[in-house]
């Protein structure tokens, strides 16, 4: 401050005579976040220059929502030139899904540019007990639940029963699904269509007389070869060469 004796100002005090300028530009203690005022009896104010600087927070922002920023020079953890102390809080970054790790890390290169947080996935904490699905760690997708944050992706190729008469398809939410795979192998007599009309053709891959690679049961069935005449004999026999085509 400069003190001069001059009762004529209109700045004077009217018991001294004297006029006291403050001069905020003499003061400073080396940090960013504080405001730095000449305050001389200010309650805090150094007692020789009559400083003093006040932290202010907003200076210490590092535009990351998982921090906690504080101006506070007199801090060990304080930066040595801003004079703030950024405190990492993770639990701001918990998306509420057992499936994930979160973290506040700002510096990560797999940090979230807002938040500062970086989510972890781990796929292995997830498993709905079916062999079929793929289950993935990915809290928020469409259908995944909402505690853990999995979802169990349903995939057909993991359910083929060996067959080819059968429709293969992984849905462990079907009561007729496997306890242990989630898959339904469901028989289609269609596919076994040999192309002879003499012979009835069904999907049933349990049966003693199905054909091991496509589960198929071909049965001969000679009455619908009759043509009504005594004279002749008719007999189903497709792999025959004297077959009807």
């Amino acid at each position: 401050s400069t003190e001069v004796c001059n009762p004529n100002s209109e700045d004077t005090d009217d018991e001294t005579g004297c006029v006291i300028t403050l001069n905020n530009e003499l003061c400073g203690d080396g940090y960013s976040c504080t405001i730095d005022t000449c305050s001389p009896g200010t309650e805090g104010s150094n007692g020789e220059t009559g400083c003093i600087g006040i932290p202010s927070d907003e200076f210490c922002s590092d535009g990351y929502s998982c921090t906690i920023d504080t101006c506070n020079p007199d801090s060990e953890d304080a930066d040595g030139e801003t004079g703030c102390v950024i405190t990492l809080n993770s639990s701001s970054c918990d998306d509420g899904a057992s499936c994930s790790t979160e973290v506040c890390n700002p510096n990560s290169e797999d940090t979230d540019d807002e938040t500062g947080c970086v989510i972890t996935l781990n796929n292995e904490l997830c498993g709905d007990g079916y062999s079929c699905t793929i289950d993935t760690c990915s809290p928020g997708t469409e259908g995944s639940n909402g505690e853990t944050g999995c979802i169990g992706i349903p995939s057909d190729e993991f359910c083929s029963d060996g067959y080819s008469c059968t429709i293969d398809t992984c849905n462990p939410d079907s009561e007729a699904a496997d306890g242990e795979t989630g898959c339904i192998g469901v028989p289609s007599n269609d596919l076994c269509d040999d192309g002879a009309t003499c012979t009835i053709d069904t999907c049933n891959p349990d049966s003693e007389d199905a054909n091991g690679e496509t589960g198929c049961v071909i049965t001969l069935n000679s009455s619908s070869c009759d043509d009504g005449a005594s004279c002749s004999t008719e007999v189903c026999n497709p792999d025959s060469e004297d077959a009807d085509d």
